[in-house]
């Protein structure tokens, strides 16, 4: 992916072609793109130059909501807690309860700014991935038997809307409002973002 000389065309990117060949999704893989540039701006005296999304020779397509139901069950997530604990990760634990219980990011649960990830590059330890490959490591112990929902931690962010999204129906709420409630609580208020979060609601995706 790094370039000598300027560029003059777009430009092969064999990791892109092996994240996507793993089924990773074009958010994930600007993600990580995002932070190779990070890093590679950090390095002194480097000769290369790193193209930019629109350069690469492989389409990244905008991200598409809604369609995949990644909620957690509560014995999954209750699950994971214990497992967090009795391996000695009560960090996780406690970013697992915040994310099921009020619906927060992962960065918001980290917290990271330009100085924590300076340390983390210095120190080789990006706490972020870490609770992600932690997950994927414990899910065959955790998950649900019959189930072949995908397993991360925004999971948990799903299984918090789809819970807001029932008790508002619950207490009375339409369709239509108990959406609009969901949208305003997980803090972007844009209906095609909480329509991917209520995949796992049958009424409740176009807040009908």
């Amino acid at each position: 992916m790094c370039q000598q000389q300027p560029n003059k065309g777009r430009v092969q990117s064999p990791y892109v072609l092996y994240m996507q060949e793993q089924g990773k999704s074009a958010s994930t893989i600007k993600t990580d793109l995002a932070a190779i540039r990070f890093f590679h701006d950090k390095m002194e005296r480097s000769k290369c130059r790193l193209p930019s999304n629109d350069e690469l020779a492989v389409e990244l397509e905008r991200q598409r909501f809604g369609g995949v139901d990644r909620t957690w069950s509560a014995r999954e997530f209750h699950r994971f807690l214990a497992t967090c604990l009795a391996d000695g990760h009560e960090d996780f634990a406690t970013i697992a309860r915040l994310t099921w219980y009020a619906g927060l990011r992962i960065h918001e649960c980290f917290r990271i700014d330009t100085a924590t990830a300076e340390q983390a590059l210095r120190e080789n330890a990006i706490a972020i991935a870490r609770l992600q490959q932690y997950i994927y490591q414990v899910r065959p112990q955790i998950q649900d038997e019959d189930s072949t929902r995908p397993m991360t931690n925004h999971g948990l962010r799903h299984s918090f809307a789809a819970r807001m999204y029932q008790e508002a129906i619950d207490s009375g709420m339409s369709p239509l409002n108990a959406s609009l409630r969901v949208s305003q609580l997980l803090g972007h208020e844009r209906p095609d973002v909480t329509r991917g979060y209520l995949a796992s609601v049958k009424d409740g995706a176009d807040g009908k």
